[in-house]
């Protein structure tokens, strides 16, 4: 290397924890492909799995290894869809809740930056809900909180001849 050149920064790690809303259509890849494109050296993993809870994530010590291993820059959570609108009763909206918590905790233990990446609802009072389900428990942590919802619900709603969700 020339003198007086510099090492290229190494990649910001992301690391995206959450089931199959995270893993179908392979939002981390899509997410480092699209903010590399855009001049952010990004790499991103996923600890995933179909219909998981963050609870679940919690209970079997998986994101405190993946944490540990990996060491991101940035821990992406996201609840299985609806989780936190309580529909499986309050012990799981709780649980769910506490589960945000302790792995915000964790993440901040292990210098990442912590966002809840919300889910979505198409019924219009039932995506309003669910936003507000969503930002209230990552206030709670002390967590950022991307909302998907309602702005997915407005785009489709705009752009009604595209093919807004899989089939």
């Amino acid at each position: 290397m020339p003198a007086g050149a510099t090492q290229p920064a190494a990649p910001q790690r992301v690391l995206f924890v959450g089931n199959s809303l995270t893993y179908v259509g392979n939002l981390p890849a899509t997410f480092a492909a699209l903010a590399n494109a855009n001049g952010q050296h990004m790499h991103a993993a996923m600890l995933v799995q179909g219909g998981a809870t963050l609870e679940q994530r919690v209970a079997d010590g998986s994101v405190l290894r993946a944490l540990a291993r990996y060491r991101p820059a940035v821990l992406v959570l996201q609840e299985r869809g609806g989780e936190l609108l309580c529909g499986a009763g309050e012990d799981a909206c709780r649980a769910s809740r506490e589960a945000v918590q302790a792995l915000a905790v964790a993440g901040r233990q292990a210098g990442a930056r912590v966002l809840l990446l919300g889910s979505y609802q198409p019924h219009p009072r039932a995506s309003a809900a669910i936003v507000q389900a969503e930002r209230a428990a990552a206030t709670q942590a002390g967590i950022g909180y991307v909302e998907i919802s309602e702005s997915l619900r407005r785009l489709s709603a705009g752009a009604g001849t595209l093919a807004w969700y899989d089939a």
